[in-house]
């Protein structure tokens, strides 16, 4: 599309898709009520102290941070399309990212994924910069994307259950507070990152770079601690999976 209609036209068709997704938001249902108002200071401590409740947490969230710093700041916002040096080329890319995507979304209505699912998912958004790394053609990386669209979706999806599941339902906003700010806080980082680390290895190089981090983070994290020091809530998944609604075990 930015091919064909330039870059500002692109970006006011993304915008619009903003309003959609507002008015499919309205029809969300909302249940539980409002707690009573507490200082800013009082409920970072209430979070903090859930999120170091939970051991699993911390590593998941390091790898939400790695993906979104390596797999998104410094690959979707600067290496790849530097390295791709097309605009064409790289919108068929992403393309195929969001096809991606929305194929891993289609696969989990079915299938709830296990811990260790989840972070292999997040693991395979390593797999476009390693195809870009070895010069592969841009079947071949589309091919990749694709497999990182459904990676990116197995292990978000399956981070955001496992929060549901396992965090207090009254504390969740505030643990999901210090995901965030993990995870998306550290996205400019990778990007501020990429141009050095380019400058210093060449892109190709940065490429690999990055992507051997995003692989090491997630095999540390395979290897990590998963349960508790106490009892998970009702429908915790302690076996490593669960069965969806109408679908299959993990």
């Amino acid at each position: 599309m930015v091919a064909a209609t330039g870059p500002g036209w692109t970006l006011l068709a993304d915008a619009l898709t903003f309003v959609v997704a507002i008015v499919l938001g309205l029809a969300i249902r909302i249940e539980g009520t409002f707690s009573a108002r507490t200082g800013v200071g009082r409920s970072l401590r209430e979070g903090w102290t859930e999120f170091r409740s939970h051991r699993w947490l911390a590593p998941m969230i390091v790898q939400f941070a790695a993906v979104n710093a390596l797999a998104v700041g410094a690959y979707e916002l600067v290496l790849g399309p530097v390295v791709a040096a097309d605009a064409a080329a790289w919108g068929l890319i992403m393309a195929c990212d969001a096809t991606g995507m929305v194929l891993g979304g289609m696969l989990l209505l079915t299938w709830t994924p296990s811990r260790r699912w989840a972070v292999g998912g997040g693991a395979l958004t390593a797999a476009p910069l390693v195809a870009m790394t070895f010069g592969a053609p841009v079947f071949g990386v589309c091919l990749a994307a694709a497999l990182a669209g459904v990676g990116v979706e197995v292990f978000g999806v399956g981070l955001m259950t496992l929060l549901q599941r396992h965090v207090r339902h009254d504390r969740l906003s505030r643990v999901s507070a210090y995901q965030s700010l993990a995870g998306f806080g550290l996205t400019p980082a990778g990007t501020a990152l990429a141009g050095p680390l380019a400058a210093w290895s060449g892109n190709r190089g940065a490429l690999a770079i990055a992507a051997a981090l995003l692989v090491a983070v997630c095999a540390g994290n395979v290897g990590g601690r998963w349960h508790d020091s106490g009892d998970e809530r009702e429908g915790a998944d302690l076996d490593g999976g669960k069965r969806a609604p109408g679908g299959r075990r993990a």
